[in-house]
Parts: C-alpha cells; sequence; structure tokens
C-alpha cells in the first residue's frame, strides 16, 4: 500500500495544509532554527509555537525577516516564561477570534 506523504501536498487528490506544533522554551534563542523550519525545504504552512517566551521588544519583523507569514502572538506579560505565537503563511487568510467568556482558570497564553 503506497501512503500519501505530506511532500506529495496532496492526500486522495485534496490540497494538504501543512502544520507544526513545537514548545519552544524562547524562541528568542533559537532563531536560525525558527528560519529553518520557516524557509528550508520542507514548507510549513501554519506553525504553532507554545512557551515562545516573547515579548514587546520582539518584533514580528525578527521572527518573520522575510515577511512571509501572518504572526498571530499572545505575549505573557508580568512574568518570565509562557506565551502562544502562530505563523500563518499569507497566501491564507487569518481571521482572529476572541472567546466570549473563558472558564475559570483557563489562559490563553
Amino acid at each position: 500500500m503506497n501512503i500519501p506523504t505530506t511532500n506529495d501536498r496532496r492526500i486522495h487528490n485534496t490540497p494538504c495544509v501543512v502544520y507544526l506544533l513545537f514548545n519552544a522554551r524562547s524562541l528568542l534563542n533559537k532563531l536560525p532554527e525558527l528560519y529553518h523550519v520557516l524557509y528550508g525545504p520542507n514548507v510549513i504552512n501554519c506553525l504553532c509555537v507554545t512557551e515562545s517566551w516573547l515579548h514587546d521588544g520582539i518584533t514580528d519583523g525578527l521572527l518573520d525577516p522575510k515577511l512571509r507569514y501572518n504572526i498571530i502572538r499572545n505575549d505573557r506579560h508580568g512574568a518570565k516564561g509562557g506565551g502562544v505565537c502562530v505563523f500563518v503563511q499569507k497566501k491564507f487568510t487569518v481571521h482572529i477570534v476572541q472567546p466570549r467568556c473563558m472558564p475559570e482558570g483557563v489562559e490563553l497564553f
């Protein structure tokens, strides 16, 4: 049986979206690895990062110097660590949806 791979970009003749999720424990000290993931030979359409450890001093331009991705971030303020970040290729339309209510104890960063 021949199983299609994401490199084919099609499964059962349907286009695929390639995404990756990882826990960074700080993107700032992993910029070369981030650039390899974003711009390397295996194109990622959507990259989701937990524990991004980003803050206001780190610009989107530093994270994506080639400006190929929409970047959605929720940085943690007032404490080290935490934060989430999503890179979505600009060929996709992104809609930010704010939850109307959050269960107690749940945080989105």
